[in-house]
């Protein structure tokens, strides 16, 4: 039996849709996670959970592969926000230590 009883049949067009869009979340996560400093993650999860969705209920997708895919695609956003913070705290670092020496 397959996961959730549905048999999809993956192409490789539909493989590299679903990476493009993981990791097009992946570098606005990062982007916003180096630019903002406030609490910007559950309105940038809304429009990616909202958006995934509904742009994979429209391609023809049962309603859970398509929310899946925006599951997918909200936490590799998430990712991409905590590597982007970090990495601005990183610089962040390093530049206070250079100003001290």
């Amino acid at each position: 039996m397959w996961p959730l009883g549905v048999r999809v049949n993956v192409t490789s067009r539909a493989l590299l849709i679903m990476f493009t869009s993981a990791v097009l979340c992946a570098v606005v996560g990062m982007l916003l996670g180096l630019r903002i400093q406030s609490l910007i993650v559950i309105p940038m999860n809304a429009v990616i959970l909202t958006t995934v969705a509904t742009l994979g209920i429209s391609q023809g997708d049962p309603w859970s592969i398509a929310a899946i895919k925006a599951v997918i695609a909200t936490t590799v956003g998430d990712l991409g926000y905590l590597c982007g913070a970090a990495a601005r705290f990183l610089v962040r670092r390093d530049t206070d230590i250079e100003r001290d020496r």
